[in-house]
């Protein structure tokens, strides 16, 4: 596969910084994903 298909979330920028934050802001991200929701920076599509 190349590097051009790779994907990796990396988190919504919410504002925390603890693990548990940082983790809710990596799913929501791939939930975001999952629903095909746009308008973010780094979202691909």
């Amino acid at each position: 596969m190349p590097v051009a298909n790779f994907y990796s979330p990396i988190g919504l920028d919410l504002g925390g910084g603890s693990p548990a934050e940082i983790a809710i802001s990596i799913v929501s991200e791939m939930l975001s994903v999952y629903y095909g929701k746009k308008g973010h920076r780094h979202l691909r599509g």
